[in-house]
């Protein structure tokens, strides 16, 4: 019936409106979020770049020093250097794929968990049954 008193009357429906006022509100709270988080995640990337940089000059300071190993923080220097860009550059897709890595990590957290629990049953079973055979 609204809907046909709309089409006659040429009224807007009233859920039209609830759902522009929706629409706006929604909107007024989302985008101060997403520039907040934007510009957290640039800090962060312009941070671990500077820091790259700083342990790229301590792997160079340890080369100058006669250390044997220099080369393995100069690599993981400039591993940082290329990550540091990229997240420089692009920031949320940096963001997904952190979140699937860890999405990842928790998955393997959680079976290695269980596969602990099931050898940690089995070997409690082993010991009682031994400890039972003692008795």
């Amino acid at each position: 019936a609204v809907l046909f008193r709309a089409i006659k009357g040429g009224d807007s429906l009233p859920q039209t409106k609830i759902s522009a006022i929706i629409k706006v509100h929604l909107s007024l709270f989302s985008l101060p979020s997403f520039f907040i988080g934007h510009l957290t995640l640039s800090t962060i990337s312009v941070y671990i770049l500077f820091d790259s940089f700083m342990n790229l000059r301590q792997a160079l300071d340890l080369k100058d020093a006669g250390y044997d190993k220099w080369w393995s923080m100069l690599i993981l220097a400039v591993i940082m250097i290329i990550l540091g860009i990229i997240m420089v550059f692009n920031p949320f897709g940096t963001v997904a794929v952190m979140v699937m890595f860890m999405g990842g990590i928790f998955l393997f957290r959680g079976i290695s968990n269980i596969v602990s629990i099931l050898f940690t049953n089995n070997k409690i079973k082993t010991l009682k049954k031994i400890r039972d055979l003692d008795d």
